[in-house]
């Protein structure tokens, strides 16, 4: 299976989206851009705060201001890693809800 694509224009918009809180709530209405970021920037935040992949997140997700700090503390060299991370996830429906 190819490798998702997406280009950077697409990658800065879903992460705007994101930083503005401007997030779906179900999976059908999500641009796949913004999936992709969305779950990336989980993943990351995840191992950062050294939470587990069996342990749950306190809530549904983090909350709108922990993503906007998330982004806005991000290098060009970590956006391009989470670029990169959010390219090569195989995309299932119950990753969000």
């Amino acid at each position: 299976m190819p490798k998702y694509r997406m280009t950077k224009q697409q990658f800065d918009a879903a992460v705007d989206a994101l930083r503005r809180g401007e997030h779906p709530k179900t999976y059908e209405e999500a641009p796949e851009e913004l999936r992709r970021v969305y779950i990336a920037a989980c993943v990351v935040m995840r191992q950062r705060l050294g939470i587990s992949d069996d342990q749950p997140w306190s809530g549904s997700g983090p909350t709108d201001v922990e993503l906007a700090l998330f982004f806005a503390g991000l290098d060009e060299a970590q956006r391009k890693r989470l670029k990169q991370v959010a390219e090569g996830f195989v995309l299932e429906k119950p990753l969000l809800h």
